[in-house]
């Protein structure tokens, strides 16, 4: 077992503190709630947030921990202040320079329906990490009609605590349409108007089961060649769209 032996926050007394030594100490929060955690002896204060931030939800950043009346610096090892087990630390929250921001996510495609996200944010995030922060991938956000450069910075924007944004998906468009077959089963497919036949045909394939080389795709009594895409057959989201499939009756160029 791996050990060795750390100097206390004053530099007096050493103790032995033990890699695999396992032991509980407890968290007091600004509301007077305590929370215990299982640590070891190598620990640092740093690792000690992370367990309180998937515990309680309280974001790393945010957490100022004490102990002895003195303010613990996130590489600091438990053993340097002697907390051991049953110690007790204080947690103070620093939302200082923090701030909520809600984003309008709109309605794609059948996966994802329209919602408002709450983020945390500070004024200083660039329009591009507070992207990278969402839960999906969006290509535009605006603010008062405006579209925002991923390079500008809330604080340059004039956003500020409680302010609302709209994203925008600006490329990626999707649709659905129906694929009837000759038993009379429908299907829903949901598509994108760049896709071309053969692709459609790969979709039904893993859908279905239906191999692609036995498959003729017919749209208003056309059937539909494999390189071309829906868009250039006029089959889009604005007209509903039922594609025929014959198996083993016709073959495509």
């Amino acid at each position: 077992m791996a050990s060795m032996r750390i100097p206390n926050g004053d530099g007096e007394d050493y103790f032995e503190a033990e890699e695999n030594d396992y032991g509980v100490i407890n968290v007091i929060t600004a509301t007077g709630k305590t929370i215990s955690l299982q640590v070891k002896g190598l620990d640092t204060i740093s690792s000690i947030k992370l367990k309180i931030e998937a515990q309680e939800d309280i974001p790393c950043r945010q957490q100022k921990l004490i102990f002895d009346e003195k303010l613990l610096q996130d590489n600091d090892i438990l053993g340097n202040f002697c907390i051991k087990k049953g110690s007790t630390l204080k947690l103070m929250r620093n939302s200082k320079g923090f701030m909520n921001i809600f984003i309008k996510i709109p309605a794609f495609g059948l996966w994802l329906r329209p919602r408002t996200l709450s983020l945390e944010v500070e004024p200083s995030d660039t329009i591009g990490s507070v992207k990278a922060k969402m839960e999906c991938v969006v290509d535009v956000l605006i603010f008062n009609e405006i579209v925002l450069n991923d390079t500008d910075t809330l604080a340059d924007l004039n956003i500020i605590n409680g302010s609302t944004l709209t994203s925008m998906f600006k490329f990626v468009i999707y649709m659905e349409i129906f694929v009837s077959f000759n038993s009379g089963k429908t299907i829903t497919l949901l598509v994108n108007p760049t896709y071309t036949i053969n692709k459609v045909k790969s979709i039904i394939e893993r859908e279905e089961g239906v191999p692609v080389d036995e498959q003729v795709l017919i749209f208003n009594k056309v059937v539909l060649r494999d390189s071309g895409t829906l868009s250039d057959f006029h089959i889009n989201r604005k007209s509903t769209s039922r594609l025929c499939v014959d198996q083993g009756n016709q073959r495509n160029p």
